[in-house]
């Protein structure tokens, strides 16, 4: 991406909507026609973040003329300029008159006439869209965006604003044609309106035959009288021909779509009677086949000296396309505001002025839950936000900014803030800077709260520094007060199980409201270590004791929740217990028995390696006080171990045989027809193998011995 691109703003429904509206309600309001086209590529030009925005309108003859620009600082001003017919053809060539729009990301990249590019060209132009500006069926003009600086990928939130933005442009151009109309109709009608009919019919289809070349219906109503004039496209759009439908009040009122008719009649009610300064409603008619078409009517009305209305005029012109556009923006902004609400994470529009102050256009429904403020205050006040911010996180928040701001990258950065009831939190913010034409930053992006995110990251390097905790007596103690602090609960303890029957556990560490619980024993009958036993995992959320009444321990604390894991060693056997017991109900179940399954996998090597060496230590001893020599030689007949018979037999210390070659300490020739045969026979059929000799030892002494030697073999019976 090149730096001009990562400078575009983020598009968005709600911004769409917000430009689209500010037009409409412009042409509600009659606004003159230099005015809205003025302000409105004004405004594209600042949303859009190009270069240039400019209005053509086509003569009699088809040449364009630039007759309205919005033009950033250093760029070439087009205003004035025309452009020939013959050129008009090229750059759009023989499309209809409403053809959707033309989309040039690159001019050098498009098919385009050799002299269209070098007009661009010479108006700096690298990209481009154009669109038709179209009143009463025909084309008036075209709408154009030139991007200068660089070439440019147009987003499709940018190609919609843009056709949405034509749409209205040409309906206030419409309008703008017609506004004249209305009064010149009252004057060519009112005075024929207290004629009689016959009188009548002759002078008012000269005023309609105007405004039905204009695509306006006219509407007549005078009050003294009752008499009702309906024009002939009045009633086209209606779908009927002007003998189908008779001109009176009956027929105007009960074409109005039931749901709208109520309220037309109102407003019109109100203006007549002088509570309301202007007749202007959009309606929808109904249509022979069922459907129905949108069309906005204003209305003049006369009044006697008594106030009392004489007649009224009125003008329809249809407006479906109009408000269909509104209502699929509405619709759109009805989504993005159902997603806004249902969405945990902060969606965000703020704006920084000239002189660095903030404030918010837009916040989601989650920063009240987040920031634990009324949207509303954060909204008048964008500094309340910041205020929140923890201190030591301030200077790598604005840090952040400089980088985001320097190399046009997307901001990201993470802190913390403090809410007003104290709490502690961890927000993410994600989002992407743009200088408005004004020289504003727009600053669009999303704010997650992140803090179960950071406690588990926590949870896992402590977790990972548990489990590396030295081994030894120390380790169990450690793991206890690294679950204690971690998990946040009252009651830990490791227990191994103990024998006869492994029904009974010994505490091998454990704290109790800070107090250590090593070295206490317990039955595991009708107790949730029971269970663990059984089950590999148990737990219990509340209620604890109610499950276990007969637990001693449980009667003499608070415990609410339990959870606990087996401890298995390398044969499948259950050696051991953790649990865990809250004084509170256990709310993240997953996470304790994630926690759990980690600490437990390291606690039962360590106490299946402390087993071993007490067993290794008691058969050590065994073997000691032995009279009979024992011995362990390697496949390389080296020794590795021996007993204090064999070194008694041959004056030896332990030093002077471990390691030591066998036909050292017995001789060469007794290793080599005796010891070496027999051991690799017994290597090689994995049995026991004995031989009897003699032998003089180191002592001095000849004796006559009987060697048995035996394989040591692994769990699956291979040699070691």
């Amino acid at each position: 991406m090149t730096t001009a691109q990562s400078e575009l703003p983020i598009f968005s429904v709600e911004t769409i909507l917000g430009s689209i509206s500010t037009i409409a309600c412009q042409i509600q309001h009659m606004t003159a026609l230099e005015e809205v086209i003025h302000q409105a590529i004004i405004g594209a030009q600042s949303l859009l973040a190009v270069d240039r925005v400019v209005v053509f309108q086509l003569n009699h003859s088809h040449e364009a003329v630039v007759t309205f620009e919005a033009v950033s600082p250093g760029v070439t001003a087009t205003l004035g300029q025309q452009v020939s017919s013959t050129l008009m053809n090229r750059l759009w060539g023989n499309q209809a008159p409403s053809e959707p729009i033309a989309i040039v990301p690159n001019i050098h990249a498009e098919p385009l006439a050799a002299d269209v590019v070098t007009l661009f060209t010479s108006w700096q132009v690298r990209a481009y869209l154009a669109v038709p500006l179209v009143s009463q069926g025909q084309r008036w003009g075209i709408l154009m965006a030139h991007h200068c600086q660089e070439i440019r990928e147009w987003q499709p939130l940018e190609v919609q604003y843009w056709q949405q933005l034509a749409l209205h442009l040409g309906i206030a151009i419409q309008q703008a044609a017609l506004q004249p109309v209305l009064p010149h109709c009252a004057d060519r009608v009112e005075p024929h309106l207290s004629q009689p009919p016959t009188g009548s019919v002759g002078l008012v289809p000269a005023c309609h035959v105007a405004l039905d070349a204009h695509d306006w219906g006219l509407w007549v109503r005078n009050f003294a009288t009752n008499e009702v004039f309906l024009s002939p496209h009045w009633k086209a759009l209606r779908g009927f021909s002007p003998s189908e439908l008779p001109d009176c009040w009956e027929t105007w009122v009960q074409s109005i779509h039931p749901q709208d008719r109520d309220r037309t009649l109102q407003a019109l009610q109100a203006y007549l009677h002088h509570q309301a300064a202007t007749f202007e409603q959009d309606y929808r008619i109904c249509q022979p086949d069922g459907s129905y078409r949108w069309v906005l009517s204003r209305g003049q009305a006369m009044w006697n000296q008594a106030g009392e209305p004489i007649q009224i005029i009125g003008l329809e012109i249809e407006i479906t396309a109009r408000k269909q556009a509104e209502l699929a923006l509405q619709k759109n902004e009805q989504r993005f505001q159902h997603l806004a609400a249902a969405s945990p994470a902060v969606i965000y529009s703020v704006v920084e002025d000239l002189d660095g102050i903030a404030r918010f256009e837009y916040l989601s429904p989650a920063a009240e839950t987040i920031h634990e403020l009324p949207i509303a205050d954060m909204l008048a006040d964008g500094g309340l936000i910041l205020k929140q911010m923890h201190p030591d996180d301030q200077d790598g928040y604005r840090q952040a900014i400089g980088r985001c701001l320097e190399t046009q990258e997307p901001f990201s950065y993470e802190w913390r803030i403090i809410t007003p009831s104290g709490k502690v939190k961890w927000l993410q913010a994600n989002s992407c800077p743009s200088r408005q034409a004004n020289g504003e930053l727009v600053w669009h992006g999303i704010v997650l709260d992140v803090s179960d995110r950071k406690h588990k990251d926590e949870l896992i390097q402590n977790i990972a520094r548990g489990v590396s905790a030295a081994t030894g007596e120390a380790f169990f103690q450690s793991l206890v007060e690294y679950l204690t602090r971690l998990l946040n609960i009252e009651h830990v303890c490791i227990a191994e199980l103990i024998a006869p029957n492994h029904n009974r556990a010994r505490v091998l560490a454990g704290l109790s409201y800070g107090q250590s619980l090593a070295g206490m024993e317990h039955d595991l009958t009708n107790t949730p270590c029971q269970q663990v036993v059984e089950q590999g995992f148990c737990i219990y959320p509340n209620h604890l004791q109610h499950y276990f009444t007969e637990d001693c321990f449980l009667g003499n604390i608070n415990g609410e929740g339990y959870a606990g894991i087996s401890l298995v060693n390398s044969a499948g056997v259950v050696i051991g217990i953790i649990s865990i017991i809250s004084d509170r109900a256990i709310q993240d179940s997953q996470l304790i028995q994630e926690v759990l399954t980690i600490f437990a996998v390291r606690a039962a090597s360590e106490l299946e390696r402390q087993q071993s060496e007490v067993l290794l230590r008691h058969y050590e001893r065994i073997v000691s006080a032995t009279p009979d020599c024992v011995v362990l030689l390697d496949r390389n007949y080296y020794y590795q171990a021996v007993n204090d018979s064999y070194l008694r037999w041959h004056n030896k210390t332990q030093p002077e045989v471990i390691g030591h070659h066998v036909s050292e300490i017995l001789g060469q020739e007794i290793f080599t027809t005796v010891v070496k045969p027999l051991f690799d026979c017994c290597l090689a059929t994995r049995s026991l193998r004995v031989a009897e000799t003699w032998i003089t030892c180191g002592d001095g002494q000849r004796r006559y011995i009987r060697a048995t030697l035996a394989p040591c073999t692994e769990l699956d019976g291979a040699v070691s």
